[in-house]
């Protein structure tokens, strides 16, 4: 009804208004959510990833959606296909920062705390 990019331009209007020195986005997916986070200042893209054998495992113990815990590796892959999943690698290939995310949590933790301490600023 409202056309192509439509949440984005409601999240830039909510960003807009936040009284916030960071903002995080999550699950930039198209290039529209790129385009309008490359139009805020200092802005850093991060691409977090996982294989896709890690990302499967983890699907089927988070439970999230229905039937995730009985889903097979084929059909997970098939659901990488999906029309909102296709951009990721390619979003992701045009990161600022790229955080792996294979290992242990306290690893991931780590990462991410290295990613803070280098490019957020104190206050």
């Amino acid at each position: 009804t409202f056309g192509a990019g439509t949440l984005t331009r409601a999240v830039a209007e909510r960003v807009k208004r936040a009284n916030a020195h960071i903002v995080i986005l999550d699950g930039v997916r198209w290039q529209s959510d790129v385009d309008m986070l490359r139009q805020l200042p200092n802005n850093i893209l991060v691409y977090i990833t996982a294989t896709p054998k890690t990302r499967y495992e983890r699907s089927k113990q988070r439970k999230e959606k229905a039937g995730e815990d009985t889903m097979t590796f084929k059909q997970f892959m098939t659901t990488e296909k999906a029309k909102t999943e296709k951009l990721i690698p390619k979003i992701g290939a045009s990161a600022d920062v790229k955080i792996e995310n294979d290992g242990p949590l306290n690893d991931f933790k780590t990462r991410v705390q290295n990613f803070c301490t280098r490019y957020l600023p104190t206050r």
